[in-house]
């Protein structure tokens, strides 16, 4: 996979910005990848919802016009979410809820102890 250079992107943001719900959208793209004809919008994952509207027909169909002028060639568009910040953000739950449960904070002083990772159950 290849990231498109801060130059195309700004082209393509300047080529949607007379659709501005479209230019707000891509206003949340996390990485602009191309890959094999594809062209690869990585949406973090608190941004989903974002990224489902932009599947829609018209403003699909905008995109591809301006990616077809600015790149020189037809992509497919494909809209993904960013699965590992999402990992993350669920650890980071994880941890806070064990940091503030009072029987955990006690133990962790009454033995000077740390939290060193979190998991849920069955993971590895």
């Amino acid at each position: 996979m290849t990231d498109l250079t801060d130059a195309q992107v700004s082209a393509i943001l300047a080529g949607v910005a007379s659709s501005r719900f479209l230019a707000s959208m891509l206003d949340s793209v996390a990485a602009w990848q191309t890959q094999s004809g594809e062209l690869h919008l990585i949406f973090p994952a608190e941004s989903r919802s974002i990224a489902e509207m932009l599947q829609a027909k018209e403003p699909m169909e905008k995109l591809r016009t301006v990616l077809a002028q600015v790149l020189g060639q037809q992509l497919r568009v494909c809209v993904k979410l960013d699965a590992s910040r999402n990992a993350v953000s669920k650890q980071s739950e994880l941890r806070a809820k064990f940091e503030q449960d009072p029987i955990v904070r006690a133990m962790l002083e009454k033995f000077g102890g740390k939290i060193s990772s979190v998991r849920y159950p069955g993971e590895e």
